[in-house]
């Protein structure tokens, strides 16, 4: 890295806080940490941010960051600086995982969340300026993110590359490419013999539902005359069910309450994969519209969303990690029965097993 590249990083942030914090660019003083840590020092009237800088917006990029400012500040308890972290671009997950872990959070495009004694700063919706054109390599576009389901439905499992080639159907050259995706962002973990498994599940899990889109696949909205949204979702199950061999299951806030009861709904939305679902649907009185709509009829664009799939009370229901990316934009309840689901996927998991 070149010398000129920490100016210019330092000389952006104190414009930014300038910007937010709404003060004059001369009453924000920077100065470089000597530790590792964190990148910056910086005294804005009476306020001091400690701030860790990362080259990328990624979940675990910023999770680093936010790791790295906490620890320090746990060892360092007679320090009351505030934690910063400093990304070029914040997403909603990213932002959303600072807040929960308590750590502030800025972006090189103008976007803010702070809050410390005294300070209260929001500021969103500014456009990325980092885009870049062009395709990029993800591990979780939608064939890439076979291999994060097979890791995230086995968690305890250590694989091997081959493995995961097998049970994924993707070719032996494409998952080391995926793989070496993951590793990079400290997503996955090697055993000692060279076998993969996942460093962190709930990271993992947050940083596909990061990139996860609900509206890649087919949806299809409309009403059936029910008494109950229960009542709905059993009639619904059952017609699926008699209409062999079609391939179905529950998601989004239904399959919540299914694993947890604890998370009310009012529309049934399912996957379903066979020749006609729609007009299974008709024979319940399914009419298709936007209007009144209580089922969200969806059609997957790959038979990966019914892997890890249970039943649940007699009712084919979704792995816990499928239910948990489909509540991202489910909106009524999502965010409280999305930390419910997730509580109840990770309270599975006991590291070391």
């Amino acid at each position: 890295m070149s010398s000129q590249r920490p100016q210019r990083s330092g000389q952006r942030l104190i414009e930014l806080l300038a910007d937010v914090l709404n003060v004059p660019a001369s009453h924000v003083g920077l100065r470089a940490s000597e530790g590792k840590e964190f990148d910056f020092v910086v005294e804005v009237e009476g306020n001091e941010f400690l701030v860790a800088q990362r080259s990328s917006g990624s979940l675990p990029a910023i999770a680093g960051a936010a790791q790295s400012l906490k620890s320090y500040l746990d060892s360092h308890s007679e320090d009351l600086s505030i934690p910063l972290v400093l990304v070029p671009y914040l997403g909603a997950v990213g932002r959303e995982y600072c807040r929960e872990a308590d750590v502030n959070c800025l972006d090189l495009s103008g976007n803010a969340e702070i809050r410390a004694l005294g300070l209260r700063v929001m500021v969103e919706g500014r456009p990325n300026r980092f885009k870049r054109p062009g395709p990029s390599v993800s591990a979780f576009a939608p064939k890439s993110s076979r291999v994060v389901r097979r890791l995230l439905l086995e968690p305890k499992r250590a694989f091997t590359q081959r493995e995961l080639s097998a049970s994924t159907g993707l070719d032996e050259g494409f998952v080391s490419r995926i793989v070496r995706r993951l590793d990079a962002d400290l997503l996955v973990e090697r055993t000692t013999d060279g076998r993969l498994r996942v460093a962190d599940p709930g990271l993992l899990l947050d940083a596909w539902r990061e990139q996860y889109k609900f509206g890649r696949h087919e949806v299809i909205k409309g009403h059936i005359p029910s008494p109950s949204p229960q009542a709905l979702m059993a009639s619904v199950a059952q017609a699926m069910e008699q209409a062999a061999p079609a391939q179905y299951a529950m998601t989004g806030l239904c399959a919540a309450w299914l694993y947890t009861h604890l998370a009310s709904f009012r529309s049934v939305v399912l996957f379903a994969s066979h020749a006609s679902p729609e007009r299974t649907l008709r024979s319940l009185g399914f009419e298709p519209g936007e209007r009144g709509a209580n089922l969200w009829l969806t059609i997957p664009n790959d038979d990966s969303p019914f892997e890890g799939s249970e039943d649940i009370e007699g009712i084919r229901c979704v792995s816990p990690v499928q239910a948990y990316l489909d509540l991202k934009e489910a909106g009524e309840r999502s965010k409280e029965a999305s930390e419910r689901l997730k509580d109840h996927y990770l309270s599975g998991l006991h590291p070391g097993d």
